[in-house]
C-alpha cells in the first residue's frame, strides 16, 4: 500500500476536486456509539489486559464490562434518561 504525498491529500480535500454530480448517500449506521480515549500506564494497561485475557474477553469489552459494572455499583442508571 502506497502513502499519499501531502500534495495528494491536499488536492483530494479541495471540495473544487470532488464529483458533487456522482455523490453517494448512505444510511447512517446503526452501530453508532460514543467513543472515549483513555490513557493507561504501561503497568495499569498490563494489568486491565491480563485481566481481559483471562476472562477470555476483548480488551475493549472487558473496559466496557468494568466501566458499566462500575456504574452500577455507584448507583448508575442503566437508562440515561431516567
Amino acid at each position: 500500500m502506497s502513502t499519499w504525498t501531502d500534495e495528494e491529500v491536499q488536492e483530494l480535500e479541495h471540495p473544487d476536486a470532488w464529483d458533487w454530480d456522482a455523490a453517494e448517500t448512505r444510511p447512517p449506521s446503526p452501530l453508532q456509539g460514543i467513543r472515549v480515549l483513555v490513557r493507561f500506564s504501561p503497568a495499569d494497561f498490563d494489568r486491565v489486559s491480563c485481566g481481559a485475557k483471562r476472562r477470555g474477553e476483548s480488551l475493549i469489552d472487558f473496559i466496557r464490562s468494568a466501566a458499566l459494572e462500575r456504574a452500577a455499583q455507584s448507583g448508575g442508571s442503566e437508562d440515561p434518561a431516567s
